[in-house]
């Protein structure tokens, strides 16, 4: 869970985005998974 806690308080920047996304149908666990291989 610490890791997940860091990837959210280090990338609040693309948190509006993922908003967005999954406000189109993008599940959570993909960007998660994007932004785990960047």
């Amino acid at each position: 869970m610490k890791t997940i806690e860091i990837i959210v308080g280090d990338s609040k920047c693309w948190i509006a985005p993922y908003l967005l996304l999954n406000k189109q149908g993008v599940p959570f666990k993909i960007l998660m998974y994007l932004n785990a291989n960047l």
